[in-house]
């Protein structure tokens, strides 16, 4: 899939009918060629009869894509099949879900044709499939190959987070975070579950290991026979000693159990038409022998107020329908804190103060227990209690002129959650922010929508926006962010990871061709343009005004990448105007860009008249290519003319034997930066891929110099090389390099500028 210029990475896509691999082609191998280490004497399959009653547990799983229709969602798996609970397509847990703790949470990575756009997570209320949290930049150590829950924590077949393999680990769904790493894995878990002293794991050919929780050490049970070359899942259910067993195949996707009391005997229970995912055992409410549920629970407060009434009905019979004698105790929970507590018979009406320590969305629910356990929890209710939330406000603006920052905003009139709210007795309070950072508060608790804030015009580059929120009774609003403002110049040294939506905002684009395809920011956190379809690419993503001084050279380093299977071009070039006519001085010439790998591309500027410049990125890719992320542009403290010039004749030699080493060979430079001949040099310092692997002391200038590296392996490096003396490192000397005799195809290199040296003075 191939994304147009300034769109961001989309959700994720809702995809029906064709059954899908899992699969990043770096780590992924075709599940149904694995090999098979444990014999399959212990397999048998029979198909339970239609006629005959299964007893299922109460089972939910993520329906991913289907053969017959079905919309993606939450389904409950019953001996017959599959009935929805819940049909969206963020219910989509491709790349793991599981429950913990009352919450759901559905993993989705977002992958076309070996491309990964990246990974989604979103979490749920199991009770009603409400939305409590997501996250369209999740951590790719999150998604996995399949999940499960002991009760107490998730373990998952995780990928790693460069994507370069597979490792068994747990996470944490309050907060959502990978809580540790239990071992590597070489070859991926189709399927996990689990009860209290292990986990259960089953590969693509169907064999079947327990798991030790806390080393992944496996001991293998059996083979089941049941070969699964697309998504599955499975749960555990440890009362009965069945762990059932969605598979996926070409021909078919049916739901398996698998019986532990019964030297691991396979049953199929029936079809179900669909990739089923995230598969969860929901244990029983209760015990049969615990009392009921209590009925009519109703809470209520008045004006803001945190103290208010519970009322309810006690009940009068057991879980399985039994009678309840006796008096019974009962908790009244609020966010399952308990708020009061009391004693009663059965069937008695019950009305009750209760309060709450701060105001804020409570979910009420009460318990009543015996000697068997507790009841299931009433249905609850969900209440906003205290002063309500005000709204944020719907606009901030900002505007500049003669050093005054005019500030306004709407007014809020509403609250979020239909509680006690009073529109008249709103205040606001405005904070700046320069570059991202708070700088000042310039007005509190104030009732007007608007406000000025005097600021001199700065002379380094600062991104102005400011923040507003409404607050009703100390409860504050969600922030609202202004647009932003962009004055003054860049001062070396800068760099910009494009990590925001602001940080593109002081970079000017150019449409040269006219086609509205053209340079954005990407919320990956890069600088982006897509490829068109309808003509060769140019386009401009050019910096905010740099200030450079004559007598001193800066380096500049931007990180660029392509996309696998396409040719893509950029140049860097630079003016003293932000227009296409003036950006003439080459810095970098035309590289292209063959995969996608970020790698560092390298100028050295030496400008000859004190001003300000501009740097642009020209994209020159041809038509229907694919697109160029740009990020970490830099621009190096500048190096004082009295510091050595650039390396001379520098040569990278291969070994002819193959092995993995380079002779690496250059001239020490004579002159310094400004063109005179120098007296001394302190080292000549050479790094490889950003560590040190020679340093040259007390050279003469101009002095041959040379070294072999034993690099250790076939790779590409990448060397700096710098000459220092007293007042410095000098101008670097960047190159890629390949170490061993069998050259790969050309890659894009950093290429380094020979610099000419400033005229004598």
């Amino acid at each position: 899939m191939k994304q147009n210029a300034q769109t961001t990475i989309q959700k994720p896509r809702e995809v029906k009918a064709h059954f899908k691999h899992r699969s990043v082609n770096t780590i992924r191998g075709n599940r149904a060629t694995a090999p098979n280490n444990i014999a399959s004497t212990a397999f048998s399959l029979k198909k339970i009869p239609a006629a005959q009653t299964v007893t299922m547990p109460n089972l939910i799983g993520s329906v991913v894509q289907s053969n017959a229709g079905l919309d993606v969602g939450i389904y409950s798996i019953q001996a017959n099949g599959l009935t929805a609970i819940k049909t969206d397509y963020t219910l989509n847990a491709s790349n793991g879900g599981a429950a913990l703790d009352g919450k759901y949470i559905c993993c989705f990575m977002d992958q076309y044709m070996g491309q990964v756009y990246g990974a989604y997570y979103r979490l749920f209320d199991i009770d009603d499939w409400s939305l409590l949290e997501q996250n369209y930049q999740a951590d790719f150590n999150l998604m996995a190959e399949c999940m499960t829950s002991d009760g107490s924590d998730i373990y998952g077949c995780f990928y790693k987070q460069d994507l370069s393999g597979y490792e068994l680990g747990k996470m944490s769904l309050t907060p959502v975070k990978r809580t540790g790493t239990i071992c590597s894995l070489d070859e991926p878990y189709i399927a996990l579950a689990c009860d209290a002293k292990a986990l259960y794991g089953i590969y693509g050919d169907g064999r079947l290991v327990e798991i030790n929780k806390s080393t992944g050490e496996e001991t293998p049970l059996a083979n089941t026979g049941i070969v699964s070359n697309y998504l599955t899942s499975a749960a555990y259910d440890s009362k009965t000693g069945i762990l059932y067993y969605a598979s996926c195949t070409d021909t078919e996707t049916a739901l398996y159990s698998i019986d532990f009391n019964n030297a691991y005997a396979v049953a199929k229970i029936c079809d179900l038409q669909g990739e089923v995912c995230g598969m969860h055992l929901i244990a029983p409410l209760a015990e049969d022998g615990a009392p009921a549920a209590v009925t009519d629970l109703a809470v209520s407060f008045t004006d803001g107020s945190l103290s208010g009434n519970a009322t309810f009905t006690m009940p009068v019979q057991t879980f399985a329908g039994g009678s309840l004698t006796g008096d019974l105790p009962y908790s009244i929970r609020a966010n399952d804190e308990e708020i009061a507590h009391g004693q009663a018979a059965p069937g008695a009406a019950i009305d009750v103060p209760v309060q709450v320590a701060e105001a804020g969305m409570y979910k009420f629910t009460v318990l009543v227990s015996n000697s068997v356990g507790d009841s299931p929890s009433s249905n609850k209710v969900n209440l906003w209690v205290g002063p309500d939330k005000p709204y944020a406000p719907a606009t901030v603006t900002i505007a500049y002129q003669e050093g005054t920052f005019d500030i306004s905003w709407d007014a809020v009139t509403t609250s979020e959650n239909n509680g006690y709210f009073d529109a008249s007795r709103v205040t606001y309070t405005v904070v700046r922010y320069n570059n991202g950072v708070e700088e000042s508060v310039v007005a509190s608790h104030i009732a007007a929508t608007q406000c000025t804030d005097a600021v001199a015009a700065p002379e380094k580059l600062s991104i102005y926006t400011y923040k507003v929120v409404a607050e009703f009774e100390g409860v504050t609003s969600n922030e609202t962010k202004s647009n932003a403002v962009v004055m003054g110049s860049i001062m070396p040294p800068y760099t910009n990871a494009f990590a925001t939506g602001d940080d593109f905002l002081p970079f000017t684009v150019i449409d040269s061709n006219d086609d509205f395809n053209t340079w954005g920011w990407n919320e990956s956190g890069c600088a982006y343009i897509g490829y068109s379809w309808q003509n060769d690419m140019n386009d401009w993503l050019v910096s905010a005004p740099v200030k450079l001084e004559a007598g001193k050279a800066y380096r500049l380093a931007i990180d660029a990448r392509g996309e696998a299977n396409y040719k893509d071009h950029f140049e860097v070039k630079m003016g003293t105007q932000a227009n296409v006519d003036a950006l003439v001085t080459a810095l970098i010439d035309t590289v292209e860009l063959t995969d996608a790998t970020y790698r560092t591309y390298y100028a050295v500027i030496a400008p000859e008249t004190t001003g300000t410049y501009y740097i642009g990125i020209h994209c020159l890719s041809k038509i229907n290519m694919g697109a160029i992320y740009i990020d970490n542009f830099t621009i190096e403290a500048p190096i004082p003319d009295t510091a050595p010039a650039i390396v001379e004749n520098v040569k990278f030699t291969a070994q002819p034997d193959g092995s993995a080493a380079i002779d690496v060979s250059l001239n020490a430079p004579d002159k310094n930066i400004a063109g005179n001949q120098l007296a001394s040099i302190t080292s000549v310092t050479v790094t490889r891929d950003g560590e040190m692997v020679k340093q040259f002391t007390n050279v003469s200038p101009g002095a041959p110099l040379s070294f072999k590296d034993e690099v250790g392996k076939e790779t590409t490096v990448h060397y700096t090389i710098v000459a220092s003396n007293e007042s410095g490192a000098g101008i670097p000397y960047d190159q890629d390099a390949y170490a061993g005799l069998k050259l790969p195809a050309p890659l894009p290199t950093a290429k380094s500028r020979r610099v000419p040296l400033l005229p004598e003075r």
